[in-house]
């Protein structure tokens, strides 16, 4: 009998037993059918341990809204203190740090990965300053396709090409009114 036939509960339980999430990734990879039952145990187990959630980090800074996906199901907290309410952006009211996926996301260029993550319901929770935040963030990385996005989803009054265009001035002309004295 391999060790894929057991019943899930034994393999929950001997994953239990294990130290870390590194021997846990290790035992479920003995056996393609046993890293298939095991995968959401570890990402359950990554959610519990790791807090802020280094994978949740690692998936924005990529743009992989798979794991992200994985992640939000398995119970990642998205708004975990050391991410959300981190008041080192100089913005007051802010609730969105520096460090949090949705802005690394945004800077980067991650659509898929911002969507995703305003789709879980943060929409809701960001306010105006949060919302400026992030389209800035965008705008700063140069990522027109995020800014765009958030124009069309409300978050932003402006589109990136009107954010960045540089205002017109009009050529000046020459005056004349000098030229007749000489």
């Amino acid at each position: 009998m391999g060790l894929s036939e057991l019943p899930t509960e034994l393999i929950y339980m001997i994953a239990d037993v294990l130290d870390s999430q590194h021997a846990i990734n290790a035992f479920a990879r003995t056996d393609r059918a046993l890293f298939a039952r095991l995968n959401p145990y570890l990402y359950r187990y990554h959610v519990k341990h790791s807090v802020p959630s280094s994978a949740l980090m690692w998936a924005a800074e990529r743009g992989d809204s798979e794991l992200l996906k994985r992640l939000l199901s398995a119970g990642v907290d998205i708004y975990n203190p050391y991410e959300w309410d981190n008041l080192d952006t100089g913005f007051k009211f802010c609730h969105l740090g520096y460090d949090h996926p949705i802005i690394e996301a945004s800077y980067s260029g991650h659509v898929e990965f911002v969507e995703t993550m305003l789709d879980t319901g943060m929409i809701d929770k960001l306010s105006k300053i949060d919302r400026r935040f992030l389209s800035l963030t965008a705008i700063w990385g140069k990522r027109e396709n995020v800014v765009d996005m958030l124009f069309r989803r409300g978050l932003t009054s402006s589109t990136y090409a009107e954010c960045t265009a540089r205002p017109k001035f009009r050529k000046r002309r020459r005056s004349t009114r000098y030229q007749d004295s000489m």
